[in-house]
């Protein structure tokens, strides 16, 4: 669409996709400066990275614009308030809360790297903790039970086809996630606590087929396949086009090894 509406209007329009990843990013925007552009468009992966780069572009007379989230220094923003957008998603679920007499726990899964995913819930966090009703937030990780979509081709093939390059994640079971659940709702002392689950350790996927391959007693391989692969099998297998931008986002960003972290919060609660 954005294509269309640039030939339409006479404009040469150059898309450069930097597939989430920041420093892949700021190499593009420089290079389409250097081409000499006159109007930078960005979709920032994380506004605070982008300062540097927006400045540069304005001295040398570039004319830019942020969608989604906003850097100082940029002439125009398009997009919401984040963080206000998740004010008044807050405030609703308390007012929700309070009218129908419980205590809100809530699940929360997103993409935590991104700025504009971070100030969502910032804002969503602030809004429960001024409505003064007691909440406790879960946010689980990458769930092992994912990984039973690889099932038919570990049995068939041995092997393990996923986008997610060699990124590390903290892998967690579902049932750890409904166990830790069921703790804070049959416990007190949770009030207005945020726990981030994760398992034990921080896993590769060329690790992860190396320890099924030992349990199942067979060679087992990961295979790692782009993201616009993937994005191209999803669509094959029909999904939508919302649900394809989104699963590529999760997997260009565990490439990037935003989900190599753990925490104690299972064992510790």
């Amino acid at each position: 669409a954005a294509r269309q509406r640039a030939t339409e209007m006479g404009v040469d329009l150059v898309i450069a996709d930097a597939n989430l990843d920041v420093a892949a990013q700021i190499s593009k925007a420089e290079n389409l400066t250097a081409q000499g552009v006159k109007v930078l468009i960005l979709t920032p992966v994380d506004a605070k990275a982008l300062d540097a780069l927006v400045r540069q572009a304005k001295e040398a007379g570039l004319y830019v614009i942020t969608e989604s989230n906003p850097v100082p220094g940029s002439d125009t923003y398009v997009g919401i308030d984040n963080k206000e957008s998740g004010k008044k998603a807050g405030r609703w679920y308390a007012e929700y809360a309070r009218a129908n007499q419980f205590d809100p726990h809530v699940l929360i899964i997103g993409l935590p790297n991104f700025e504009d995913c971070r100030l969502r819930v910032e804002g969503f966090k602030e809004a429960m903790a001024e409505s003064g009703i007691p909440y406790t937030i879960l946010k689980p990780h990458f769930f092992m039970q994912n990984l039973l979509m690889s099932a038919q081709s570990v049995g068939k093939e041995g092997a393990m086809y996923w986008a997610l390059g060699e990124g590390r994640m903290g892998i967690v079971d579902v049932r750890d996630i409904g166990e830790f659940a069921a703790k804070v709702l049959t416990s007190g002392g949770h009030e207005g606590k945020t726990y981030t689950l994760t398992g034990p350790r921080s896993l590769s996927m060329t690790e992860v087929a190396e320890q099924l391959g030992t349990a199942l007693h067979k060679v087992v391989k990961f295979l790692p396949v782009s993201v616009e692969q993937a994005a191209t099998s999803m669509g094959q297998m029909g999904m939508d086009a919302f649900g394809v931008n989104m699963m590529s986002d999760y997997l260009t960003a565990y490439s990037n090894n935003w989900g190599d972290f753990v925490t104690d919060d299972f064992k510790r609660v």
